[in-house]
């Protein structure tokens, strides 16, 4: 029986994987009023092309479903893969609850899907529960579904594409707070997500610190040149 045809569907996403890791710590204090700077993501992947990192994804490979959104917060990450088996014999392999369950409040929801957009792995139930769990925002390389549920909660979501056909029986979920893959940026569990209209980008902790600085300087900068005018 395919995994759509029997069982609770409160029970959808609840999945523990084979690798759960740890989160490591993150100084949140460092982006507090990230979020009230114009054009965030803009400046945050120059920063991060002047550090050397390629860790920012365009809006075109990963739009935003609420537009005028934008999101600063720790990566809860979370992987699929492929399911092996046929999807009448697979089980429900969605593991998205289990990750919302050990994510703290203000944390972003990273999922590696299908990369393609084909197969949901976030839908109306899993925004529904994200709210509860107060997830700041989700950031999906696949598809999500759902899409008036979602706007009506008001969930900021950013993903690859939309779809009605579900994942399940066909990805599995082996890993949360692992290393993911997301439009071709590595992204570790704890980089700090910035995401809005222009993009994604993902900081990692240890250059932190350094970013702020250098966001602080850009923005003194900015607003200078436009007082000037």
């Amino acid at each position: 029986m395919a995994p759509s045809e029997g069982g609770s569907r409160a029970k959808i996403g609840t999945r523990e994987p084979r690798e759960v890791g740890v989160m490591p710590e993150v100084d949140l204090a460092i982006v507090d009023g990230w979020q009230r700077i114009p054009g965030l993501s803009s400046s945050i992947s120059d920063i991060l092309d002047e550090l050397g990192y390629a860790t920012a994804v365009a809006a075109t490979h990963l739009p935003g479903r609420l537009p005028g959104r934008c999101v600063v917060g720790r990566a809860v990450t979370v992987r699929y893969l492929p399911e092996r088996r046929s999807r009448e014999h697979a089980e429900d392999g969605l593991i998205h609850k289990s990750a919302m369950a050990i994510a703290a409040r203000g944390d972003v929801l990273v999922v590696e899907g299908d990369g393609v957009g084909l197969w949901s792995v976030f839908g109306g139930l899993a925004a529904h529960r994200a709210v509860e769990c107060g997830i700041a925002g989700v950031i999906v390389d696949g598809a999500v579904r759902d899409l008036d549920q979602i706007s009506a909660l008001q969930l900021p979501v950013w993903s690859r594409g939309v779809t009605s056909v579900t994942g399940r029986g066909r990805l599995e979920g082996v890993g949360i707070n692992v290393p993911v893959r997301v439009a071709g940026v590595q992204v570790r569990p704890g980089d700090v997500v910035v995401a809005d209209d222009s993009g994604v980008c993902f900081v990692p902790p240890e250059v932190l610190a350094e970013v702020g600085r250098r966001l602080r300087d850009l923005t003194d900068e900015e607003a200078k040149i436009l007082q000037s005018r």
